[in-house]
């Protein structure tokens, strides 16, 4: 059985089977997070979910993380990658941009109670 892992929103998080679009980016500071873009953290989907090594799961707001932090390089996030898929997000398709549809889904997934 998954181990399951709190992700900060209303349910408790298991490990994904459908495949979860992920941005990678980086603090001024050099902090690297992974933002998901379409997992809410929040009972009304405003909110995404981010995860940090240092943190791990949270939520944020999506739009106020892209302005302030940098498209993270790949050699930058490889580790954190790693350690996503050790913790179960074993299929994630790496974004470089946000879209309007990213929120539209996340909404959807609230609605749906996921």
């Amino acid at each position: 059985m998954p181990k399951t892992v709190r992700h900060g929103g209303p349910k408790d998080w298991t490990p994904r089977t459908r495949e979860e679009k992920v941005l990678f980016r980086k603090w001024p500071d050099g902090v690297i997070v992974a933002l998901f873009p379409e997992i809410p953290s929040d009972a009304n989907g405003w909110s995404c979910t981010v995860y940090s090594s240092v943190g791990q799961h949270g939520g944020a707001n999506a739009g106020l993380v892209i302005v302030a932090t940098k498209a993270a390089k790949p050699e930058e996030y490889a580790e954190l990658l790693a350690e996503l898929g050790r913790i179960g997000y074993t299929r994630l398709k790496i974004m470089k941009r946000m879209t309007p549809s990213m929120l539209r889904e996340r909404q959807k997934r609230v609605k749906a109670g996921e």
